[in-house]
């Protein structure tokens, strides 16, 4: 019985419980001179409060990303597009973010090297290549933006998409050789 009654104690302290009356008191400690049993000797389940599990300071930015699609150069089936790094307001972040950068034969498609050629990065660091000329994983130079050049084999719509953490936009790329 005693060491079930340790095991629940230091199980509470590890969860973060505050022990007595308030919430404002102990938060995972066991105060001297008070007694955790009922005049049973049963053990009292200590109380958890919200206050001391929830650290509303520690709160992460929303993030998302601006895809502006570059003009297709004359007579070439080849778009540069900027990738900005935003926050949730809208607007450009600076800093070093991490993308994950990939082309699509479909809107938040699946990554496709179908009727592309090559998706090159430029302005930052490709950390991981998931699938060669189709999805990489890159950190953006230290202002928050990415460089991509997309080589089409024929005249097409593909999509480039990027993750930010949680949130994936995603833009149109017509390719057209006029």
């Amino acid at each position: 019985m005693k060491k079930l009654i340790s095991i629940m104690a230091i199980a509470a302290l590890m969860a973060g419980v505050s022990y007595g009356q308030s919430s404002s008191g102990g938060h995972g400690t066991i105060v001297k001179g008070v007694s955790y049993f009922d005049a049973s000797g049963n053990l009292i389940v200590p109380v958890l409060y919200a206050d001391s599990v929830v650290d509303s300071s520690r709160t992460e930015p929303s993030s998302s990303s601006l895809i502006t699609v570059g003009a297709i150069a004359a007579g070439q089936l080849i778009t540069t597009n900027t990738i900005t790094a935003v926050d949730a307001t809208g607007a450009a972040k600076t800093g070093y973010t991490l993308f994950r950068i990939w082309v699509s034969e479909s809107e938040y498609g699946a990554p496709s090297t179908n009727n592309i050629e090559t998706l090159s990065l430029s302005t930052g660091t490709a950390i991981s290549t998931e699938v060669s000329n189709a999805d990489y994983l890159y950190v953006t130079s230290s202002n928050g933006t990415a460089i991509t050049t997309i080589t089409a084999t024929a005249a097409g719509t593909n999509y480039i998409n990027v993750s930010v953490g949680g949130s994936v936009t995603s833009e149109a790329v017509v390719l057209t050789s006029e």
